[in-house]
């Protein structure tokens, strides 16, 4: 667990990316970075919970395949510790997973490969609004 990046220009937003994979987690962080939030990069769900439990992070990009505890049970455990908002990002294209999201209450969802505007855009928002509840859109 650790940070992989912070920007002295920071908004003084803090991301939690939260992936098993490194490539995924090093793009992210990069393009977080690059519009001045602050990034904390965990490869797991388990190591992703004290950061929600000790309120380091604003926002939640949370992958679902993840070996040990996956991305719908760290969801799970994130709503018993916080209201944070949590953005699903993953290569699950099935119509499972996202009535499975529907069905705990995700607050958005997008599918890999995504574009990086389109993903800035839907994390700006759950910023600036984190008590919407936002269309479940895939």
């Amino acid at each position: 667990m650790g940070r992989m990046g912070t920007n002295r220009f920071s908004t003084e937003l803090n991301i939690l990316i939260v992936d098993d994979d490194p490539d995924t987690c090093q793009l992210l962080n990069m393009l977080f970075s690059a519009k001045g939030y602050n990034t904390t990069v965990v490869y797991c769900g388990k190591d992703a919970l004290p950061w929600v439990e000790i309120g380091k992070a604003d926002v939640v990009v949370l992958d679902v395949m993840m070996p040990d505890m996956d991305g719908l049970e760290t969801y799970q455990h994130v709503r018993e510790l916080s209201t944070i908002p949590v953005l699903i990002l993953t290569v699950l294209s099935s119509g499972e997973c996202a009535a499975r999201g529907l069905e705990i209450g995700f607050n958005d969802y997008m599918r890999k490969p995504f574009r990086n505007e389109e993903l800035l855009a839907r994390v700006k928002a759950m910023l600036t609004n984190p008590r919407n509840t936002y269309p479940f859109l895939c």
